[in-house]
């Protein structure tokens, strides 16, 4: 957050094809709210459809769905330090370690591995279906994927899927409690009909 700042940002997703994503940012002193703060730091727009937004290592990762980017900031004054490009439709962004990130897709059957001090893609992960967030829990990346019913189990060493966890149909967010359990969100589905449910998992 900017010096002597204290507050929210708020990711704007905008309209898909319009270009029009924004970053807002919500002053707890004044209650006051500042408009597309990476415009005016940067003279450009964000980009097309704001997936989601990631601090990580002393920086905001971006992730701009539509334009197939990652735009890293520097959170003090929001300038723009680079832009990971080569993503096909990227979701969300988890960095595992001081080199090294994931980036999931929503279209590329893949989970894009970055370099973080290049801002590079280096090589991807090959997966099955439409891979949506993700959470590192004792080196191991679990995957949500909304295309089917599994969880994907990724050991960061070697950058590859070692193991799944059978789910409700359309599994898209995770969290770990204080007991070290697993919370699973899953859509469920239409045709055919599947009930969307919240799983606990050891």
């Amino acid at each position: 957050q900017p010096p002597g700042w204290s507050g929210v940002f708020v990711l704007n997703e905008g309209n898909f094809q319009w270009g029009n994503a924004s970053i807002s940012f919500y002053k707890y002193s004044d209650e006051s709210v500042k408009s597309d703060v990476f415009y005016d730091a940067n003279n450009r727009p964000l980009g097309d459809v704001g997936q989601s937004v990631c601090f990580y290592d002393d920086k905001l990762f971006i992730v701009v769905n539509n334009s197939g980017k990652v735009e890293v900031v520097n959170p003090d004054d929001f300038k723009s330090i680079a832009t990971i490009t080569g993503l096909l439709s990227p979701r969300y962004f988890l960095g595992i370690n001081s080199s090294k990130a994931y980036v999931s897709d929503m279209s590329s059957n893949s989970i894009s591995v970055i370099d973080i001090n290049d801002y590079a893609k280096t090589t991807s992960i090959k997966c099955i279906g439409s891979t949506e967030e993700m959470l590192l829990y004792n080196n191991k990346v679990y995957v949500s994927n909304t295309t089917n019913e599994y969880i994907y189990i990724i050991d960061t060493s070697i950058d590859k899927i070692t193991d799944s966890i059978k789910t409700v149909y359309g599994p898209n967010s995770m969290v770990i409690d204080k007991n070290d359990n697993l919370w699973v969100i899953s859509m469920g589905s239409y045709f055919p009909e599947v009930v969307g449910s919240l799983q606990k998992i050891n």
